[in-house]
């Protein structure tokens, strides 16, 4: 079993690296001459096709680029040597680039594609609630009333957002259905 999940692991990883590094000029973006073939942007995408066609990897690729770019930065200047942690700390880092930030990046990516952006930009706000409620459950954390009352505003609000948004698929199920 240990064999076979490394082999997908290594086909996943190879398939990654060929989208990392496949040239601009073969990419729907280009086709769509919203980048130029080194991958810089000519126009920001107006269109549904055109913002359609710039995928996940063309936007990912610039954006963690930068990140990193910008935390290499930060460590040389706050005088931070970033090979200094020990061998069990990279694991988590590396855990925690690709499960909260590149899923989180890019499901949010995808959503901004497909659904209006006011309601890609209120369903986080429901976060803090689930944090609440998982608080509770797990650690006993007691919630106050007023705790509770804004989380019920809260998910109050975004249901109002998303129930009115009919432009999204959401919006028109919740309509349909009578909510």
């Amino acid at each position: 079993m240990g064999l076979l999940l490394r082999g997908a692991d290594t086909v996943y990883a190879l398939r990654f690296l060929r989208l990392l590094t496949m040239p601009w000029e073969k990419t729907a973006a280009f086709k769509a001459g919203v980048v130029d073939m080194n991958g810089e942007r000519l126009k920001k995408p107006e269109t549904k096709e055109e913002r359609k066609s710039v995928g996940l990897f063309e936007y990912s690729r610039w954006l963690f680029l930068y990140a990193a770019a910008c935390l290499f930065v930060i460590s040389l200047y706050q005088g931070v040597n970033i090979w200094s942690f020990n061998y069990q700390d990279f694991g988590w880092f590396v855990f925690l680039a690709a499960v909260p930030t590149m899923v989180g990046h890019n499901i949010f990516y995808f959503l901004v594609k497909t659904l209006s952006a006011t309601t890609v930009a209120a369903v986080p706000l429901g976060e803090p609630v689930i944090s609440s409620v998982g608080a509770f459950f797990l650690f006993n954390e007691p919630v106050s009333l007023f705790v509770f009352l804004g989380g019920l505003i809260t998910l109050l609000g975004v249901y109002i957002i998303i129930r009115n948004d009919v432009s999204t698929a959401i919006g028109a199920l919740m309509l349909s259905i009578g909510l």
